[in-house]
């Protein structure tokens, strides 16, 4: 794998999954995963551009898509940073993905790019996915589901 550039953003620890944000979502949502959002500082709290193009999906598909999306907003977006896909992440999911094919891994294209944006800012990726990310050189993978 080639070398890894890594740019810290400043302050800022964890990046959450779709799957973890979610759970704010969800009317009896998983009560550990939740606590630990809500103690998490919010300077510490990053999700992906790609984790919002999942939620926007999701709430699309609902037959209140305009009232999901304020949830989402009002829920999530306004108690995380977005991070946006760079050059240097687009460069590292590059290399991910050689890595993984190279095992004869076929990953999922969103999964790259948010792997890539842990790795690219030194932060902790929070998901319940273990079993695709953990497949990943570098990466630090936390489940708060466990």
């Amino acid at each position: 794998m080639a070398r890894v550039v890594v740019r810290t953003v400043r302050g800022m620890k964890y990046l959450f999954d779709t799957n973890v944000l979610q759970e704010l979502l969800r009317p009896r949502g998983n009560r550990g995963v939740i606590r630990r959002l809500s103690s998490a500082p919010a300077e510490d709290c990053a999700t992906s551009i790609i984790v919002v193009a999942e939620l926007r999906a999701g709430t699309r598909l609902r037959p209140d898509p305009g009232q999901a999306w304020n949830r989402v907003e009002n829920a999530i977006l306004q108690n995380v940073t977005v991070l946006d896909i760079t050059s240097q992440e687009a460069l590292v999911a590059g290399d991910v993905m050689a890595d993984l094919l190279a095992r004869g891994l076929k990953p999922p294209a969103a999964d790259l790019l948010i792997a890539a944006t842990a790795l690219s800012n030194d932060l902790i990726l929070v998901s319940r996915n273990l079993k695709d990310f953990s497949r990943i050189a570098a990466l630090k993978v936390e489940n708060w589901f466990e």
